[in-house]
């Protein structure tokens, strides 16, 4: 059991949290003139208020859909869960079609065995004669790996980066036949197991890579003009909760010596989304002390999740189950 301070001190700071989200009416605040950045975002993109994803799988000849179908379907629907939580819009797909969507994630279960190893019985008090007819352990580990590809649609031959997971669990018992057998059920469990205490690590890098991303609208201030709101296209149909951590980029178009257009991301604030928000508005606050130079309208705002939820559910071992595959 957690020591009772720790419960207080995180009711302290959830408290906190949430009280700093709280802004009032924004009718009570008088608006700012603001700047554009150049170019300013289009139509289309200000409009888009959702990221479209296709789920599909993907099989080899050595772990078929007969094998790993389960597996991959586990795996496809946390996923569809996580995406739904940062506000994308999922949709299943077969094969090699990613129909209408922006992005496309791919899964493979790559390894979905277990191996076992077996050990003599010991005892500090018992001679080998008398060991003989006692049994010995038989470990039992179950091995998982999760490739997992983004692409973006229509693009359907180069993988745009994505992440890799791989753990094993294992579990003892006392046996006498050294060969260590295990029933089909078991294994079946032990696998199951395995790969349920693995899939959570994807949470906060999927959500992160697929993040509610929004624009500055408007900026206003309040009467003594010591608290500046700013208004964004994230709303509620693409994730904004009141209190979702925010970065803010500006967006910057260069030209190379080559005549190709170059897009920079640049963080210039950090920022939560207030209890005053929309199904396709959100006001945000800024956190003290983060702009580095003034917002423009048509800045980027962009949801963060961190492993806070993780951490608290001892989640650090995915810093060892889960790989990032660079994009090509």
């Amino acid at each position: 059991m957690k020591p009772r301070w720790t419960a207080i001190v995180g009711l302290v700071a959830l408290t906190t949290a949430c009280a700093s989200t709280r802004i009032g009416s924004p009718d009570d605040y008088t608006a700012v003139p603001l700047n554009r950045v150049y170019p300013y975002p289009s139509d289309e993109e200000l409009a888009q208020q959702t990221t479209a994803v296709a789920l599909t799988a993907s099989y080899s000849e050595e772990l078929s859909e007969d094998e790993v179908g389960d597996a991959t379907n586990e795996v496809q629907t946390r996923l569809e869960r996580y995406l739904g939580d940062a506000g994308a819009d999922v949709t299943r797909e077969a094969g090699n079609d990613f129909g209408d969507a922006d992005w496309a994630l791919v899964v493979r279960v790559t390894r979905f065995g277990h191996t076992s190893a077996y050990a003599p019985p010991t005892s500090l008090f018992k001679n080998e004669e008398e060991l003989k007819d006692e049994p010995g352990t038989c470990t039992y580990t179950g091995e998982v790996e999760i490739d997992l590809r983004t692409y973006r649609a229509p693009d359907r031959e180069h993988a745009r980066g994505g992440y890799r997971l791989h753990h094993t669990d294992d579990f003892s018992e006392k046996q006498f036949d050294d060969a260590c057998p295990l029933s089909d059920s078991r294994r079946q469990v032990l696998l199951e197991d395995t790969l349920n205490d693995a899939i959570p690590c994807l949470q906060v890098p999927i959500k992160n890579r697929f993040s509610p991303r929004g624009y500055i609208l408007e900026q206003r201030a309040s009467e003594a003009g010591d608290k500046q709101i700013y208004k964004t296209s994230l709303g509620r149909t693409n994730g904004a909760r009141a209190g979702l951590e925010l970065e803010l980029f500006r967006v910057q178009h260069m030209t190379t010596d080559a005549g190709h257009d170059v897009r920079q991301e640049r963080k210039i604030a950090e920022g939560v989304v207030t209890d005053q928000n929309g199904e396709d508005y959100s006001w945000i606050s800024l956190k003290p002390r983060s702009l580095e130079q003034p917002l423009l309208a048509g800045d980027l705002v962009r949801g963060v999740y961190d492993d806070t939820l993780a951490a608290g559910l001892g989640l650090g071992k995915c810093k060892r189950i889960l790989t990032r595959v660079d994009e090509r």
